[in-house]
């Protein structure tokens, strides 16, 4: 018997003589020289020789001609038993991946998503819209995704992260022609804003308290900072005094000016570069 013999892929007008006949077969006699090898095609876009002595195939395809062919080698021993196998030979012109940048970039947490297939492969044979095209990412962090329908790639990193990968796209023709491209992604930093959450809604004190404090720290994030590198601001008090103590972890003071009673509303801010979050803090004096 004989199985496995490998399918071709030529230009046109292109030739090929890789092929062994005798490499494939399943279990091979003694003697090799004993065996013939024949075959049979359903035309003649596709010349095709086989030497006697080595059993290599030699394909020639006609200038011009592209699509596939399907070719039956046939090997006989001398008790005249026989086997086969079934080879096709594809003759195109191969897509060509074209038009893509040398680098993808975008910003961290985006999606990069202005690559259009059609406009991005080269088939002499065959149109844009027949090519399927797959893709995989290289890195870890990156994801990309091929929608085949609408003719689009989309690149997305993981949530805040931020540096360098790659990716490689695939295409395929109707024959099973392939071409593959490997391009680096690059997905920028973005400054993402500091996060206030628990600082508490409303600070009640009494008018026998000299002053009460909170630690500001205690209660940001920052995704891409450490709390000691933001900044705190505030504004809104009048008759409430609001000291903040950089060195003790942007601890926030609140006195009473003497004689005051009631509420005041103090909106607290966080400072980071562009990036502003606020809080509004309720600071209530009650009357004993």
């Amino acid at each position: 018997g004989v199985e496995g013999i490998p399918d071709v892929f030529l230009l046109p007008g292109q030739s090929d003589n890789s092929t062994i006949l005798n490499d494939y077969l399943i279990s091979p006699p003694d003697d090799l020289s004993k065996l013939v090898w024949d075959y049979s095609a359903e035309t003649d876009s596709v010349s095709i020789s086989i030497d006697p002595n080595t059993s290599r195939v030699t394909y020639r395809s006609l200038n011009g001609w592209v699509g596939r062919e399907n070719v039956i080698f046939t090997v006989t021993d001398p008790f005249g038993v026989k086997g086969s196998d079934t080879v096709s030979v594809v003759v195109t012109y191969p897509p060509k991946i074209v038009n893509t940048p040398e680098i993808i970039i975008f910003p961290e947490d985006t999606k990069y998503e202005t690559l259009f297939l059609d406009y991005l492969v080269d088939d002499r044979d065959n149109s844009p819209d027949s090519i399927i095209w797959s893709a995989k990412s290289l890195s870890s962090n990156l994801s990309v995704e091929v929608d085949n329908e609408k003719r689009k790639i989309y690149i997305t990193g993981e949530k805040d992260w931020f540096g360098e990968g790659s990716v490689i796209f695939f295409t395929q023709d109707p024959y099973g022609a392939r071409d593959s491209l490997v391009i680096p992604v690059k997905v920028t930093s973005v400054n993402d804003p500091p996060v206030i959450k628990g600082l508490p809604d409303e600070i009640v004190m009494r008018p026998a308290q000299v002053d009460t404090e909170i630690v500001l720290n205690d209660y940001v994030f920052d995704v891409d900072d450490s709390p000691n590198n933001l900044s705190w601001s505030y504004t809104g008090n009048d008759k409430i005094d609001v000291t903040l103590d950089i060195a003790n972890n942007f601890t926030a003071k609140f006195t009473p000016t003497p004689g005051f009673m009631g509420t005041e509303k103090t909106v607290s801010y966080t400072h980071l570069r562009a990036h502003e979050t606020s809080l509004h803090l309720v600071c209530r004096l009650l009357l004993e």
